[in-house]
């Protein structure tokens, strides 16, 4: 190895440019501080607006699936309400007599004591229709 023949000489000069050189290596390691904290600070943004878009992506998902069981759910509710009436409907008739005899008449063919029924064609193309 060779010796150093290079001697530093510690004048005013020489400490002026050593402090000169000192505050600018504070002020870049000041400012690459200050650019990490900035990089970091864009990193947490980006992870919360995708964490933020997720979650909204989720709630309008959720929301059109409630919405499309909501829609199911009131096509069964309006289709039970109809047989619901429709069912009350034939319990009121068959709590009319009249209604119930024309019933037993026509279905089961059943006729009172000394009654003659004629049966016409019309009237068994329509039993067989019906049935």
């Amino acid at each position: 190895m060779k010796s150093r023949k290079v001697t530093v000489l510690d004048n005013e000069y020489y400490q002026k440019q050593m402090a000169i050189k000192q505050r600018d290596e504070r002020r870049r390691k000041k400012e690459h501080k200050y650019r990490l904290f900035k990089r970091a600070c864009a990193g947490i943004l980006v992870l919360c607006a995708a964490f933020s878009s997720l979650v909204i992506g989720r709630g309008i998902a959720d929301k059109n699936r409630l919405e499309a069981q909501k829609e199911v759910a009131q096509e069964a509710l309006k289709n039970a309400q109809h047989t619901n009436s429709s069912l009350n409907f034939k319990i009121k008739q068959l709590k009319d007599e009249d209604y119930v005899q024309k019933l037993i008449r026509k279905k089961y063919l059943y006729s009172k004591n000394n009654e003659i029924i004629f049966s016409l064609p019309e009237d068994n193309s329509q039993t067989d229709q019906n049935n």
